[in-house]
This record gives C-alpha cells, sequence and structure tokens, in this order.
C-alpha cells in the first residue's frame, strides 16, 4: 500500500478492507478493492497526500464509517409507544423487514402485513410451480416473504450509497449471512442462504412485539382527516 501511494513504509498505519468486487467489462476480469488507509502522520499527512491528486484516494468520511463500522456506535434508544396505535407496514420484502426490525428496536413494533405466505411454505408453492406450473396467486416468486428477489439468487442491490447501509449488512450477518457481505461490493446472499436467514429474521420481530400477518393482501386504504 505504501508503494502505491508513494509513501514510505512507517508512513502507513492500519489498512482496512472495505469493499471489494470484479470488474468484468475488462477481460481477463479484474479485482477491484476499497481500503481505509490510515496514516502515521495524521490530518497534516493527509493533506498532503489529498493535494497530490492521486487517482482513487479520497478522504474517508463519516458515511463511510457509518458502513464499516462493526458494532453500532449509536445504541438504538427504546421509546414508549402507545399500543393502541401501532405503525403499519405492508410487504415483507426488504424495506418492509427492515423497517418494522428499526422500529422494533426503537421500541415500536408494527403490525406488518404480507400477501404472500411465510419463505418455508412459499417454498413449496415456486417449486410447484416450476415443476408443475401450478400457481398460488397469493405465494409465487413475486408475493410472499423476502419480497421477488429471494428466489433470483439473492443479490442485495441499491442505488443508495447511504452508509446506514451497513446496519442492514450487519443485521444479516447477525441472522446468518456470509460474513464476507460486509465487504462485497454487489453483494450475494443466494436463495438457500436467505431461506434460513429469514426464519431467524422473523424470530427476532416476533421478540420485539412485531405482529407478521402472512396472506393478508392490502386492497386499499382509509384516509380520515387527511390521516391513513
Amino acid at each position: 500500500m505504501a508503494e502505491h501511494l508513494g509513501l514510505a513504509p512507517e508512513a502507513v498505519g492500519d489498512v482496512v478492507l472495505v469493499k471489494r468486487s470484479v470488474d468484468g467489462r475488462r477481460r481477463p476480469p479484474r479485482w477491484l478493492a476499497n481500503y481505509r488507509v490510515e496514516l502515521t502522520g495524521g490530518p497534516d499527512a493527509e493533506d498532503r497526500l489529498l493535494q497530490r491528486r492521486l487517482h482513487g484516494v479520497r478522504r474517508f468520511t463519516e458515511r463511510d464509517e457509518r458502513r464499516l463500522l462493526v458494532g453500532d456506535e449509536r445504541p438504538m434508544k427504546r421509546q414508549a409507544w402507545p399500543a393502541q396505535v401501532r405503525p403499519i407496514i405492508v410487504g415483507a420484502g426488504p424495506a418492509g423487514l427492515f423497517a418494522a426490525l428499526r422500529l422494533g428496536e426503537a421500541g415500536a413494533p408494527a403490525v406488518l402485513l404480507e400477501r404472500g405466505a411465510p419463505v418455508e411454505d412459499r417454498h413449496h408453492d415456486v417449486r410447484a410451480f416450476w415443476r408443475r406450473a401450478v400457481l398460488d396467486p397469493e405465494s409465487n416468486v413475486v408475493f410472499g416473504e423476502g419480497g421477488a428477489g429471494a428466489f433470483s439468487d439473492g443479490k442485495i442491490y441499491t442505488r443508495r450509497r447511504d452508509g446506514e447501509l451497513g446496519w442492514i449488512f450487519r443485521r444479516l450477518v447477525d441472522h446468518g449471512a456470509d460474513p464476507a457481505v460486509l465487504e462485497e461490493g454487489w453483494a450475494h446472499l443466494g436463495t438457500d442462504r436467505i431461506r434460513e436467514i429469514l426464519p431467524r429474521l422473523r424470530a427476532r420481530l416476533g421478540e420485539l412485539g412485531v405482529d407478521m400477518r402472512f396472506r393478508a393482501c392490502v386492497e386499499s386504504f382509509i384516509v380520515e382527516g387527511g390521516r391513513c
């Protein structure tokens, strides 16, 4: 790393792998990696390095730190939440599941409504469709716990680059994902692993008081006084 940056070896302190990915546009494909590099000379040494405008070298930001963090730097403070007014989440895809988890950790257990079935039942329904063309209109590749991506090899993709994504990846690892997803540029869980992760995540949501209701299709909203 010191040679790559044009520095003396003693000028480089800790080096931590942040993210790695494969650039398939080239032949042969090549590995790309992002590292956090600590310089022993402190802020002045960082400024001097940045002034050289080396390709791919930038300052490590707070957003990067949140993505990399192994443990949560700000423990979720649980708030008193009125039991008679519970948040309602529609859909047990990635957004719905992690919204329920975040709210549950904050002391606001939601009611989570999912049109399809739990992943264990959904697996059999999807297999029946692939093998015998038997379609369950409410539990299939599109509808059910885990969302539409659960049976498309379990790739994790978002256009967002928010540092809070690190919280999601760490929770996935807590519930059985390969720790390598913390470093992969295009994280990949795999459908088989997802089928192990989702029941554990569901159990955790239950511990937090989340009420998960499957085969509960939302058809419309009731709006009164500007409130849903």
